[in-house]
């Protein structure tokens, strides 16, 4: 398999996503998931299963709204925590949940909402700060929360790095995730500053108690652990049951698993339809692939799992050029000419297996252990490129070619 690193070519600047200052100490959770399985991982992986009378509420709640296809995928306890599981056989292509647009909670659902009321219909929010506020605000509520049966099956965290405690995160100091994951939190956190002066301080009847900077990351790592890849920015949404679906890397197909199509008379009301992207035995559990570009420690970021597959480790190198650099242009026209600014591919080995690990410090070894390979290849490459600049074509030496100056072999072409 290959190997995948990027490197940029940038002026010389701060990076946008570079701290300004010591990253705050936040209060973290301190107890990892229990349940562990390194190669079909979940969506988002509960700490605790959900119980039993929970799943029947929940299962009674989607059919009384009209959610589910026939029967033919039924939400169940499973050893990645909760997913979706065969009720009969089923072919590739098959639809195996369909989840009315009265059930998801997404922008539509924010400005029909009292939350929506209380911030000029959301519209003034980033998407996913709305959606958020609007989980938060239901869970809140407790059971007179419309979508209280699914809010009761959500786990408390998943084994993403932004709920690692610090003593977690040493696991995976000197890496990019590391960095990656503080910027995320600085990120959230001042979207927290933000929203708790404007909104949740002035709107007390919609947030009884205290809402915590603990409580906004958690719905923020929902959103970003269950909703679709494709349904981003003003598309955002939550779909309850089909999100239970979990992620296998055996899955490899390039083709979306899922549709928003229209339904019931003359198609008005919309329809979320998940299909199983393979065939299905009856009582075997449903899988998808979430998303082959990710790399590892984006999936450690967003799902909580990495994957002992080769092509999934990276590292991003961003090479600097001082735009005051006299000789700016002409290094510039040598590192474009030389490939750099484009991705390039690596043969690597495959990670070794390892056994009886906690499932984060699982996650830290895969990123370190696929970092330090990209690594070992890039300094094997800036090292073949060292020894190769004596026979390069430098942008003057090209340019007087271009002008008749110079012949092939690099001799200055004089005239009588």
């Amino acid at each position: 398999m290959a190997t995948l690193y990027q490197h940029h070519l940038l002026p010389l600047q701060r990076l946008p996503n570079s701290p300004r200052r010591p990253p705050p100490r936040l209060r973290l959770p301190t107890k990892p998931s229990r349940h562990h399985n390194r190669q079909l991982r979940p969506r988002a992986a509960a700490s605790t299963t959900a119980t039993v009378s929970a799943m029947e509420d929940f299962r009674r709640w989607l059919a009384s709204h009209g959610a589910g296809d026939g029967g033919k995928a039924i939400p169940a306890a499973v050893p990645e925590g909760l997913g979706l599981v065969a009720a009969r056989d089923l072919p590739r292509g098959e639809v195996v949940a369909e989840v009315p647009k009265k059930l998801w909670m997404d922008a539509d659902a924010v400005a029909a909402s009292d939350i929506g009321r209380a911030c000029g219909g959301g519209g003034g929010l980033r998407p996913w700060v709305a959606v958020a506020l609007l989980l938060l605000s239901e869970v809140a509520r407790g059971a007179d929360s419309p979508w209280a049966p699914y809010l009761a099956i959500l786990p408390r965290q998943t084994d993403s790095t932004i709920f690692w405690s610090e003593e977690e995160l040493l696991e995976i100091q000197g890496t990019q995730l590391l960095s990656t994951t503080v910027g995320v939190k600085e990120y959230v956190q001042s979207e927290f500053d933000s929203v708790q002066a404007e909104i949740i301080s002035t709107n007390k009847d919609l947030f009884p108690g205290s809402i915590t900077f603990d409580d906004f990351l958690w719905a923020f790592g929902m959103l970003r652990s269950r909703v679709f890849p494709e349904l981003r920015g003003d598309k955002l949404a939550l779909i309850p049951f089909a999100d239970l679906v979990n992620h296998s890397p055996n899955i490899t197909s390039e083709g979306s698993s899922w549709e928003i199509k229209g339904k019931g008379l003359f198609g008005r009301e919309l329809m979320f339809s998940l299909r199983t992207p393979v065939n299905v035995k009856s009582g075997q559990q449903i899988y998808i692939q979430y998303d082959l570009d990710k790399s590892n420690a984006e999936l450690a970021l967003d799902y909580g799992f990495v994957e002992s597959n080769p092509s999934r480790d990276s590292f991003t190198v961003t090479l600097e050029i001082s735009e005051s650099d006299p000789f700016y242009g002409d290094k510039l026209d040598i590192a474009e000419a030389n490939g750099l600014g484009e991705t390039a591919y690596f043969d690597d080995e495959e990670l070794s297996g390892r056994e009886n690990l906690q499932p984060r410090l699982a996650i830290a070894i895969g990123v370190r252990a696929g970092e330090k390979k990209v690594l070992q290849h890039i300094d094997g490459i800036f090292k073949q490129r060292e020894e190769e600049l004596d026979g390069l074509e430098y942008y003057q030496e090209r340019r007087l070619k271009d002008l008749g100056l110079v012949s092939d072999n690099g001799e200055i072409i004089f005239w009588e």
